[in-house]
C-alpha cells in the first residue's frame, strides 16, 4: 500500500491572525517547536485582511490555530505531537497548534533543490524524498531536522483522513512525496500573471463559499 507524505498548512481563504506586537512574536519564538512547563501568557492577535473564523485557520506566517471543537475531535492525534497554546482574539477562541515533535526522514542527497553556497541551508525544495521505514512509528504531525526548513509542519494520509472524515475546514494538504511514485514537483505560488489571477479568483469563490457558515470579519479602519 502506498504512503502519501502532504505538507499541511491552514487554507489560505479562511485568513489568518497575526500577532499584535513585536514582544507577542517574541514570546512565541521562544515556544516555537518545543514541548516546554514554563507558562504560558495568550498574545494579543489582529487580523489584516478579511478573516473567516473556520475550524482551523492560519496564526502568523507559517502556523495554524485550532477551535476548541477541533482540538476535541483530534485530541488523541494532538497529545501524540503538539501543544495547544491558547491566543487572544476577538473572532472565537482559538489555540495555536505548536507541533513539538521533529522527525529525521529526508534523504537530502537525494533532494532537488536550492541550497546555500555551504551546502547546508534549503532555500527551496524541487522534490522531497523520504525514507519510508521512518513513518513506522512517526507522529501524526512532524516537522523535519532540514536547517532552514524546521517550521514546515507534515503529515501521512492517516491524519488527513482524520480531519476530513471529522469534516473540519481551514486546513490544506498540498502532497510532497508518495512512497511508490516519488517527490511531487514543488514550485512557488504565482502571484502575477494569468496563474495569479485564477489563484485569486478561486480564494474569492472559497471565500464566498465558506463566509455564510461561519461569517467574514475585515480588519477595523485605524
Amino acid at each position: 500500500m502506498s504512503l502519501t507524505v502532504y505538507q499541511i498548512s491552514s487554507e489560505g481563504p479562511v485568513g489568518k491572525l497575526s500577532l499584535l506586537s513585536r514582544t507577542e512574536t517574541d514570546q512565541v519564538k521562544t515556544y516555537l517547536g518545543k514541548q516546554t512547563n514554563e507558562p504560558w501568557t495568550a498574545p494579543e492577535t489582529r487580523i489584516d485582511s478579511w478573516f473567516i473564523p473556520a475550524d482551523i485557520v492560519g496564526f502568523g506566517p507559517n502556523a495554524m490555530a485550532f477551535t476548541p471543537h477541533t482540538v476535541e475531535v483530534l485530541r488523541d492525534q494532538i497529545a501524540q505531537c503538539a501543544d495547544m497554546l491558547p491566543l487572544q482574539t476577538p473572532y472565537g477562541d482559538y489555540a495555536w497548534f505548536n507541533c513539538t515533535q521533529y522527525l529525521d526522514c529526508v534523504i537530502q542527497d537525494k533532494m532537488e533543490g536550492t541550497r546555500d553556497s555551504t551546502g547546508k541551508y534549503w532555500f527551496f525544495i524541487n522534490k522531497w524524498v523520504f525514507d519510508e521505514t521512518k513513518f513506522l512509528t512517526a507522529p501524526p504531525v512532524f516537522r523535519t531536522t532540514i536547517p532552514g526548513l524546521r517550521l514546515r509542519c507534515f503529515c501521512t494520509d492517516s491524519f488527513k483522513s482524520r480531519v476530513e472524515e471529522a469534516g473540519l475546514i481551514g486546513m490544506e494538504f498540498t502532497p510532497v512525496w508518495n512512497s511508490e511514485t516519488g517527490g511531487f514537483p514543488q514550485k512557488f505560488p504565482e502571484l502575477l500573471g494569468p496563474e495569479g489571477i485564477k489563484k485569486g479568483l478561486q480564494y474569492e469563490k472559497r471565500r464566498d463559499e465558506l463566509s455564510p457558515r461561519f461569517g467574514i470579519f475585515y480588519p477595523k479602519p485605524s
